[in-house]
């Protein structure tokens, strides 16, 4: 079950910023009050690299892979970079799977990650 962190980091200027994370998945989300103005919604999907699903109220959702860092032989591990992904194929999957997690969530939160869970992969803007 998804539980929040407490006393993240908020940025001067920016929207408040929560964080949520359990074994599958990580969520940060912006809020303007209780609004829902963006979120990042972290998972691993068996073997494949990390995915990102990113939302925002001006931009839309945007779908990234994980580069770790750590693909070539050695060298120190790079920084984790987003890249640009395909959308993904199973996003119903990843949506049940997150209805699931983020029971003891807001309800405002839950219901606005899992609005954009639904939006079909020919809505969503791939970089």
């Amino acid at each position: 079950m998804l539980y929040e962190v407490k006393y993240v980091r908020q940025i001067q200027g920016e929207p408040a910023r929560r964080w949520f994370l359990d074994d599958d998945f990580d969520l940060l989300v912006w809020q303007n009050g209780s609004r829902v103005v963006g979120f990042q919604l972290c998972y691993a999907d068996n073997a494949a690299p990390q995915k990102v699903l990113k939302w925002t109220l001006n931009d839309g959702l945007h779908y990234f892979s994980v580069d770790s860092g750590e693909t070539v032989p050695a060298h120190y591990k790079g920084t984790p970079m987003l890249i640009p992904s395909p959308p993904e194929m199973h996003l119903s999957k990843v949506a049940q799977r997150f209805l699931h997690a983020s029971a003891q969530i807001p309800s405002g939160i839950k219901q606005s990650v899992y609005q954009q869970l639904q939006t079909t992969r020919s809505e969503a803007v791939v970089c």
